[in-house]
């Protein structure tokens, strides 16, 4: 007998905290086989669950580091915003800030990424396509914060 999506993943919430869920979900749907129509169907309603939970959890955090290989971390600025010196070393190098209007939120990126060769950040790039409508990509590790911590 199968189990419900929704019921497991109520499972699996409680076990971890809301981001490390995300991560989880998201490798389950990429190593599942989606040949049965069934499984397909879950699979696209964990996706549809996903984009959800990943929209909440940015509207209720301040500043989160993604890496390119998806992991989140939770940061705070040393002092009431971050330095450039902070920005720098997250992203590992120059810093380019872009607003994401539609989150109130802003992407500080590494600003040589593309041509340093750095790996398409997803989560980032997903975001940025939302607001801009456009096919263009982040690369490297992002901050992701609200704009009053600039």
């Amino acid at each position: 007998m199968k189990t419900d999506p929704i019921e497991e993943l109520l499972k699996v919430s409680k076990k971890y905290n809301l981001i490390n869920l995300i991560q989880e979900i998201t490798k389950q749907v990429q190593y599942r086989d989606s040949s049965n129509i069934l499984d397909l169907k879950v699979a696209l309603e964990i996706k549809h669950l996903l984009e959800c939970l990943q929209k909440c959890t940015l509207d209720s955090l301040e500043s989160v580091v993604v890496t390119a290989s998806g992991e989140k971390r939770f940061v705070n600025p040393k002092e009431k915003v971050f330095s450039l010196e902070e920005l720098q070393k997250i992203v590992g190098g120059y810093i380019e800030i872009i607003s994401l209007p539609n989150l109130k939120k802003k992407i500080v990126l590494n600003e040589e990424g593309k041509i340093n060769n750095l790996p398409i950040n997803h989560f980032a790039t997903t975001l940025f396509r939302d607001a801009y409508k456009t096919n263009d990509y982040i690369v490297g590790t992002v901050l992701i914060c609200d704009n009053n911590l600039l």
